[in-house]
């Protein structure tokens, strides 16, 4: 899971340095918490990108996460008046759902992620997955 926090700069140049820390403060404590297994984990990747990585969580658990993570955030009521999406902080995802072939994967992965994460922030609201999971097949 790749997520951003949308409209970053303009919070920090409207609310400051010290908002904008405590604000990345609190999204890196809320991503901790949903962090729930041994082997997953949740990293800052640089000013306002967080990477998650659930190793055993397939999509509806992922939706479950950032349903969590969305009421989490809306409970917090930080102040971002110079978003045009809300007067509070808000965040846009984007996640990939895949069982790795190898550890050489991961590189391809965080691409595939940060493209929906992309997305999303263009759209606004939406979540966008891709899973290469083996499809049930139907017996004849």
């Amino acid at each position: 899971m790749y997520c951003n926090i949308d409209y970053f700069a303009l919070m920090q140049s409207f609310h400051g340095k010290v908002h904008a820390c405590y604000a990345i403060r609190t999204v890196q404590v809320m991503l901790q918490s949903i962090v729930q297994r041994k082997n997953d984990m949740a990293v800052r990747a640089r000013r306002d990108d967080f990477y998650v990585v659930f190793r055993s969580c397939d999509e509806h658990g992922i939706y479950q996460k950032i349903k969590r993570l969305k009421i989490m955030l809306n409970e917090a009521l930080i102040s971002n008046h110079v978003s045009p999406l809300s007067p509070f902080l808000s965040i846009s995802v984007g996640h990939v759902t895949q069982i790795p072939r190898s550890l050489e994967q991961i590189n391809i992965f965080v691409g595939l992620a940060k493209a929906r994460l992309n997305r999303a922030k263009e759209d606004r609201d939406i979540v966008l997955a891709n899973s290469n999971k083996p499809k049930q097949q139907k017996q004849k």
